[in-house]
């Protein structure tokens, strides 16, 4: 009865164990941290190549630089399988210093980027982007009964935007531009 008894607890307890490891490898996979930019418009975006994880498994994301702590807003990329976290745009202030940025149950050291410069051609008042990122202004709409928005539209220049903003489907319905904002560079949506 006692060898029985004994072998039956020694299975629950294989089994238990089993069960509870296949589970928690199944949360997530790999997770490899690629880089930091600043992107115009949005903030630090930190990239991870990354598989097997959901944006549920991202949430409570964040970066510690000394002793602040600052949220981090991440998504899945599954198509690509890619992480990107971004966080706000005023930690250049801390440029050059390390951050440990927690996701997904993992932490990584991270330096804190600068904004690269946006490079204007000489004279031509154009504005070219480093591969991935698109020029562009924000441009404020309002339609009636609608309210008021803010867009990102492409242009190499302000006038092209203001054209791009003239051809969108808002103003074609009798919607109006309030404002055009600075050219800057823009990540291009995947």
């Amino acid at each position: 009865m006692k060898k029985s008894m004994s072998f039956i607890m020694i299975a629950v307890i294989l089994v238990c164990t089993l069960w509870l490891s296949v589970n928690s490898a199944s949360a997530g996979g790999t997770i490899i941290y690629t880089g930091a930019r600043y992107v115009w418009g949005k903030g630090i975006a930190f990239s991870f190549d990354a598989s097997g994880y959901r944006n549920r498994d991202l949430k409570n994301a964040s970066l510690t630089i000394g002793s602040k702590s600052f949220d981090v807003h991440c998504r899945v990329n599954k198509e690509k399988t890619r992480i990107v976290c971004v966080a706000a745009g005023g930690l250049t202030q801390y440029v050059g210093k390390t951050g440990i940025l927690y996701v997904a149950g993992y932490a990584f050291y991270v330096t804190i980027p600068d904004k690269p410069a946006l490079q204007v051609g000489s004279g031509s008042g154009r504005l070219s982007c480093p591969e991935g990122m698109e020029p562009g202004a924000d441009v404020q709409f309002t339609l009636e009964g609608e309210g008021t928005w803010t867009s990102f539209i492409g242009g190499s220049t302000l006038s092209e935007v203001r054209q791009n903003a003239e051809n969108t489907e808002v103003v074609k319905v009798g919607g109006s531009i309030d404002s055009i904002g600075d050219l800057y560079c823009n990540e291009v949506p995947r």
